[in-house]
């Protein structure tokens, strides 16, 4: 959205001072940079966030924010629940304000999707030890999608699964694990007292369509063989094979 058609639609947004939920995800906000431009428009978002009063739930989703993440939720004068920054260009700066912030307590719910190789965030191990600390607290929801975790930081998923205070639902979808990252995932699912609901996804292959589908379901019965030998049949883990379908010889 244009800077001037965003702004102009904030100052109709700032008269609703109790609002508590805002969803200005893919409105492409730029609040990255030094231009006079960019300070204008981060003081004005500043002024909107700081004139609600009641304000739980903020979707930033799609937006540049890099470096200027905790400017924004300091104006805050309510302690977040909700959080998307989903697909935003992100420094590491800005996870580590997150994990750390008055927020981090109280948010219940965040989506950290697609944040790896959008902005200044180029492995996935600042992601994980954000959510790691956030987990630590009263999240329930947590959502990390396409942020490229394999096989290299699995171990790291792994221990935040095993230690999440509340984490119930967990969504990994569009990640690069192979079949033996699923099964340890699947073991420190067990230890999680409160997990519910763990979704996973194999790593792209190019197989033929039936080979996708026999290797998911067998995959599947692996991971409910580990979930009731644990006593943890209370867990759903979802496994989704992604795959490319190998061209036919015919």
């Amino acid at each position: 959205m244009e800077d001037m058609l965003f702004q102009y639609i904030l100052r109709g947004v700032q008269r609703f001072t109790a609002l508590q939920a805002l969803d200005i995800g893919d409105c492409s906000i730029s609040v990255s940079g030094s231009t006079r431009v960019r300070e204008a428009l981060r003081q004005r978002i500043v002024g909107l966030f700081s004139s609600f009063t009641r304000l739980v739930r903020l979707d930033l989703s799609y937006s540049d924010l890099q470096g200027h993440l905790g400017t924004l939720l300091d104006a805050l004068t309510v302690p977040l629940q909700y959080l998307s920054i989903a697909g935003c260009a992100v420094e590491e700066s800005d996870l580590v304000y997150l994990s750390g912030c008055k927020h981090s307590a109280s948010l219940k719910e965040v989506h950290l999707n697609a944040l790896v190789q959008r902005g200044q965030i180029g492995t996935p191990e600042p992601v994980l030890t954000c959510l790691q600390r956030l987990c630590s607290s009263h999240l329930v929801v947590a959502a990390i999608q396409s942020n490229n975790i394999d096989a290299s930081c699995v171990e790291q998923l792994c221990s935040i699964v095993s230690g999440a205070a509340c984490l119930k639902i967990l969504d990994t979808l569009y990640n690069l694990l192979d079949v033996e990252d699923v099964l340890k995932i699947t073991h420190s699912a067990c230890k999680c007292a409160s997990l519910r609901v763990l979704t996973v996804n194999l790593r792209p292959v190019m197989e033929e369509h039936e080979v996708i589908v026999a290797n998911r379901l067998e995959l599947q019965g692996k991971v409910q063989d580990i979930l009731k030998r644990n006593d943890r049949e209370d867990i759903t883990m979802v496994v989704v094979a992604m795959g490319v379908a190998a061209d036919s010889d015919d």
